[in-house]
């Protein structure tokens, strides 16, 4: 697994600081209900916000984006879910000047694209995560992602597949322990993840734990961060 010095800006130094990082999914199509969301969880180190794909949609990058770092604060990480498929410089150019310190990119989508959002996020200075969602062959999807200089390989099982066959992100610990051991990169897991799940796919080898409906469908959001923080301690989180 490659270490956080590769992964640039403020998900990098996170990752340096506390040894893995929390990624909240913000996946509503309300700005207001998405910034009351992160004002109940409040700024804390090694939390990471992600304006989710619908509040993207909703919304657009530069609020999106202002209204969650009014809340969490200059240093906290801001991921925007863009799941970018072509025109990948255009949209690393959208979310780094609205702020954002990382995008997605469909880590099925033409090596073409892939290397052009790796570079275009170097050339940025944000992070770049090469998103599974739609990968038939995970392993391949995400060598070729990283050899196209992606920062980060998120293993993520969508909202549809979790529905209609009963899969989550934890249901995969295999998977993402062999990926750890095979791919160079920063591993992320999403979908479907529980709080006290968390500690177990760092165990396996994922750095960034992403967490949806499990922290904004509750009804004590900050209690279930802190399940999550917690669950990560055990294997080394250093931040409180």
């Amino acid at each position: 697994m490659a270490g956080p010095s590769s992964v640039p800006g403020r998900l990098g130094s996170s990752l340096a600081e506390c040894g893995y990082v929390l990624q909240v999914a913000l996946d509503y199509t309300s700005l207001w209900d998405a910034v009351s969301l992160a004002s109940r969880i409040g700024a804390r180190r090694g939390v990471a916000l992600e304006v989710g794909t619908p509040l993207l949609k909703a919304h657009g990058a530069r609020d999106s984006v202002a209204a969650l770092r009014g809340v969490a604060g200059e240093e906290a990480p801001v991921v925007v879910d863009t799941k970018t498929a072509d025109a990948s410089d255009v949209e690393a150019d959208i979310v780094a000047s609205s702020g954002g310190d990382a995008f997605t990119v469909v880590a099925a989508a033409h090596d073409v694209t892939l290397k052009q959002a790796a570079e275009a996020a170097v050339q940025r200075g944000v992070a770049v995560y090469g998103d599974l969602v739609v990968s038939r062959d995970p392993l391949l999807d995400a060598r070729r992602a990283v050899d196209a200089g992606v920062h980060i390989v998120l293993l993520h099982l969508g909202l549809d597949v979790q529905r209609a066959l009963g899969l989550t992100a934890s249901s995969r610990v295999d998977l993402v322990r062999r990926m750890a051991s095979e791919i160079d990169a920063t591993i992320a897991v999403a979908g479907g993840v529980k709080p006290g799940e968390a500690g177990a796919l760092a165990s396996a080898g994922a750095s960034i734990v992403i967490i949806g409906g499990a922290i904004t469908g509750s009804p004590d959001p900050g209690r279930e961060v802190e399940k999550a923080l917690e669950s990560l301690r055990g294997e080394g989180f250093r931040c409180r």
